[in-house]
């Protein structure tokens, strides 16, 4: 025990001096003394000031109106099984799965971890994808099973996943879904090639970055009605032309 410390600065100080006065003790075969010690800040250094000999010193006593607890293996087995997951134990499953750390505490946060490991645990071909579950969380696990199965563009799935969290049922959603047919988006995108030739040189000329912005100027002119991959891929097609 070390008093007399009035600052952080000090308590630091004093615990390096510590160590290093109780390993020097107990490496030349010498015993530590409970004690209790006082810092001087001048010399840097602790000075006994009493010792003490055991728990009364300190004022340890026992509690008279709490009974002795004695436990034994099979209670402690027995009770744990009737505990739910422990978060601990639902971070290092959701780990065993091939979720990234970040994205499991992302659905702790909220209480949603525990949701994500039963859905996958209940149906193996979900585990292909642990990241569809954690980003889409909380709706009905046949949207999952449609998701991996079909594997639409982002687009139709987070305007399924918006219908759903609405109350909307997943076979409504997705009739309501509006995307664009190939020869649509391609008359759109020509027109926007034509609207920015300069764009285009720009490409052509190697700036394949500016793919990007094309891509972004379709979405906008479509209002997000068009497959973002087939976009791009008809925007390829039509710069090497």
């Amino acid at each position: 025990e070390v008093k007399n410390m009035n600052s952080f600065k000090f308590v630091e100080q004093a615990l390096e001096h510590e160590i290093d006065r109780q390993v020097k003790i107990l490496k030349s075969g010498g015993k530590i003394d409970q004690e209790t010690r006082g810092w001087d800040e001048k010399s840097g250094t602790t000075l006994s000031q009493r010792g003490k000999e055991g728990s009364v010193d300190y004022r340890y006593f026992p509690e008279p109106d709490l009974p002795p607890i004695i436990l034994n293996d099979k209670q402690i087995k027995d009770w744990q099984k009737d505990l739910p997951e422990l978060p601990r134990d639902l971070r290092k499953t959701a780990e065993d799965f091939g979720l990234p750390y970040d994205r499991i505490i992302e659905l702790q946060d909220p209480g949603k971890l525990g949701d994500f490991i039963n859905i996958i645990r209940n149906d193996k071909d979900l585990a292909k994808d642990p990241l569809l579950i954690a980003n889409y969380p909380g709706v009905v696990v046949d949207f999952y099973k449609w998701a991996v199965k079909e594997n639409p563009s982002s687009i139709v799935l987070r305007t399924v996943y918006k219908a759903i969290k609405t109350g909307i049922a997943l076979e409504e959603a997705k009739k309501n879904i509006k995307v664009m047919d190939k020869n649509e988006v391609e008359k759109i995108i020509q027109t926007i090639l034509d609207d920015n030739s300069d764009i285009v040189e720009q490409y052509k000329a190697g700036e394949t970055k500016v793919l990007g912005f094309l891509t972004g100027q379709v979405m906008v002119k479509t209002k997000g009605g068009a497959d973002p991959a087939l976009v791009q891929q008809i925007l390829k097609e039509l710069l090497t032309k």
